[in-house]
């Protein structure tokens, strides 16, 4: 449980900056996994697979961002292979699911009324904070 609310604080952070400067500094990543590494080495609830995997998926949205030129950025792939080895395969595929939903959604409002173009870019950090904290409240509820 503790990984969980230190990956939604994380990500709340990585929201602000993403949206204010479209990038994040290496330090960010680097601080947040020393910060996650004693959590998750002393919490014995997640399977260490399930780790793996999670961190897995990450790994394979690092790859989609080589492929596509960056159409999903380093930091938000970097931030998924944090977060799957933090919460877990299962608890990062419902937060992606969550996100990708609302991420859809918004798009498509803002391209209706006019906001964005097609072709430009939208912060994927705030939709991860979104899906996060919708996963971290069911666990509380």
């Amino acid at each position: 449980m503790s990984c969980h609310f230190i990956f939604f604080i994380a990500t709340l952070w990585g929201s602000v900056e993403d949206c204010r400067r479209k990038s994040l500094p290496l330090v960010f990543f680097i601080l947040l996994a020393a910060v996650l590494v004693p959590f998750v080495l002393l919490d014995q609830e997640l399977p260490m697979l399930s780790r793996v995997f999670g961190g897995g998926i990450g790994l394979l949205f690092l790859g989609v961002s080589r492929l596509t030129k960056e159409a999903i950025g380093k930091g938000d792939a970097v931030m998924l292979a944090l977060g799957g080895i933090a919460v877990g395969f299962m608890s990062l595929c419902l937060m992606l699911c969550v996100a990708m939903l609302l991420l859809e959604v918004i798009a498509l409002v803002l391209l209706v009324t006019r906001r964005v173009k097609r072709k430009d870019r939208i912060p994927f950090f705030p939709f991860l904070a979104a899906g996060e904290g919708i996963v971290l409240s069911l666990m509380l509820f």
